[in-house]
């Protein structure tokens, strides 16, 4: 979301005022559409240097949606540091005491079509982050892929991430670099086995293990894996919008109803109508409901939209209600309470709040 939504566009002043204009419309239409199915605020990690304005752009437009936080993903580590990155990055998020840190971490993909810096450049970046995180008491979202050992042996010398002190006074928003007061460690889109789950859960109670359509089971033979041993006080919820789709669980036409055409002018919604007719007459009334249906409806004709347009999908943060049921169902859990501990473990982490009382107890296994 925060990748793509507000950049800039080229040209001519009235031609770049124009097309801002219409971006800002799209991304308030998908902030509607995710408020519509019950999404009451969301994390959005900036991944360069370069996202760090748009990152903070879109914080400032929904001060009670955005909750943001700020890093350099491994994946732009490779001629991405400029130097002094690492007091900049400091500087910022002492003027911006609701933000969290990150996207940080290790990628260690060995298929990966990226040209992914060296393990060694990967580590000493994220020192840096869980330094500045931990010196700052904000929380800290990380990017493990292949690497749960060697996050596991450097983030270790940073333990014990722990949640907020329910007996702290509340940090508010004011010049206070406390202002969420917890140092939280999120496993951005986790993949990882059960070993690997209790390994990192020791490293305190404030370790959370963010779930999204990737994590899911491919396979209906297959099991839930690592994430049966992930208890209720651990879990939050992600859809890595405008990445991390997956068609498997979601339908492809469902997110594109939702992220074509939302905020556009009149021209060029009538000129994409006749394609998106079906679709988003289905989602008219979006609630978890209509969701639900409409991912069961919109399967087969959204794989014919793209094969036919061969265009790129855009997740979005609506699409969690889509997903919910799916990860409840691959948990072993009811939907109502994975919910509801999303819910409070993701205010606890982004928004400050002092845990529910039993929350911060480390559970499962």
């Amino acid at each position: 979301m925060g990748q793509w939504a507000l950049r800039g566009g080229e040209g001519d002043e009235g031609e770049g005022e124009n097309e801002e204009n219409r971006r800002h419309r799209r991304l308030d239409a998908i902030v509607a559409r995710a408020r519509l199915v019950g999404v009451a605020g969301v994390a959005c990690c900036s991944c360069s240097e370069e996202d760090w304005k748009t990152v903070a752009a879109l914080a400032a437009r929904y001060p009670d949606f955005v909750h943001p936080s700020f890093g350099l993903h491994p994946w732009c580590l490779e001629g991405g540091r400029k130097p002094g990155w690492e007091a900049r990055l400091e500087a910022l998020l002492r003027s911006l005491p609701s933000a969290g840190v990150g996207e940080s971490g290790i990628d260690r993909a060995k298929t990966s079509k990226r040209k992914l810096p060296s393990l060694d450049v990967q580590l000493e970046a994220l020192r840096v982050h869980a330094r500045i995180a931990r010196e700052l008491r904000r929380p800290l979202t990380v990017h493990c892929v292949k690497a749960a050992g060697a996050i596991h042996e450097t983030l270790s010398a940073f333990a014990p991430f722990s949640r907020r002190d329910p007996t702290s006074p509340s940090g508010g928003s004011g010049p206070s670099p406390l202002a969420l007061d917890n140092t939280c460690l999120v496993l951005h889109g986790w993949q990882g086995h059960k070993e690997e789950v209790l390994r990192l859960s020791r490293l305190g109670n404030g370790v959370f293990f963010s779930l999204g359509a990737r994590s899911l089971p491919r396979k209906e033979e297959e099991t839930a894996g690592g994430l049966s041993h992930i208890p209720p006080s651990r879990l939050l919820i992600e859809t890595d919008s405008p990445d991390g789709f997956e068609p498997r669980c979601l339908g492809e036409g469902l997110v594109r109803a939702l992220a074509e055409g939302e905020g556009e002018g009149e021209e060029e919604k009538e000129e994409k109508k006749e394609e998106k007719e079906e679709a988003v007459g289905s989602l008219s009334n979006s609630t978890q409901q209509g969701l639900a249906a409409a991912k069961k409806n919109m399967n087969q004709e959204s794989s014919k939209h793209h094969n036919a347009r061969n265009a790129p999908l855009l997740n979005q943060p609506a699409n969690v209600a889509a997903l919910l049921p799916e990860l409840a169902r691959a948990l072993g859990r009811d939907e109502g309470e994975v919910a509801r501990a999303c819910w409070e473990n993701a205010r606890s982490v982004f928004c400050g709040a002092a845990p529910p009382s039993g929350g911060g107890e480390s559970g499962g296994g």
